[in-house]
């Protein structure tokens, strides 16, 4: 009789149920998790990652986008405007510096908020 496949196995069951809970669980901590697209340039499937940077709070932003070299901008339901700099982002590590407050009120007013590079952030209104 030839032997199960892992698929089949109560072992791998029960580990991809405890991964969904674990998962869910993160989503509602709200925790950071980093990936890198390594398949950017070709539009391919290609990922690195789910790795955990940034521990409980990011649910607590009404928005949260990055602009290049590990900077992070998150608005606050209030409307206000925080800065991070993730230093550990080409690796996915934890590193990380500030929460520090850029920009007092009115961010929550944009439709949408995204950056490009050097500290370039769009408001669409």
């Amino acid at each position: 009789m030839p032997l199960p496949s892992p698929e089949s196995t109560f072992f791998y069951k029960i580990h991809g149920l405890v991964d969904h809970w674990w998962q869910l669980w993160e989503q509602q901590r709200g925790n950071l998790l980093w990936y890198r697209h390594d398949g950017w340039q070709e539009g391919t499937e290609e990922m690195t990652g789910r790795n955990l940077v940034g521990r409980g709070g990011w649910r607590d932003y009404h928005s949260v986008f990055a602009s290049s070299n590990g900077i992070i901008y998150g608005v606050t339901r209030e409307g206000d405007l925080y800065w991070y700099r993730h230093d550990g982002w080409q690796e996915g590590t934890e590193e990380m510096t500030g929460r520090n407050l850029v920009g007092r009120g009115g961010w929550r007013d944009y439709h949408s908020v995204f950056a490009s590079s050097n500290g370039i952030i769009y408001g669409i209104g």
